[in-house]
């Protein structure tokens, strides 16, 4: 989490742009802006956090139901 924290200190100081993969959803939901969704190296979706983190759509690309649910101030991710 802190190199996470530092990261995006810098992309907003400079405005830049930083790319990372990242497995554990809840954490590209807590640092993206954006995000895209790969299956079998195919696109499934991307997009805003937003319009990608869907429970259609993460079981579109990982075959497993779950629900997105705002916990402590912020969404998350959970299987069902």
């Amino acid at each position: 989490m802190d190199v996470m924290d530092l990261i995006r200190g810098i992309v907003k100081e400079n405005d830049v742009c930083a790319c990372a993969i990242i497995h554990d959803l809840d954490l590209a939901m807590k640092y993206c802006d954006k995000v895209v969704l790969i299956r079998d190296g195919r696109v499934m979706s991307s997009g805003s956090v937003d319009e990608v983190m869907t429970p259609e759509n993460i079981h579109d690309t990982y075959g497993i139901e779950v629900i997105v649910e705002k916990i402590y101030g912020r969404n998350r991710v959970m299987v069902v």
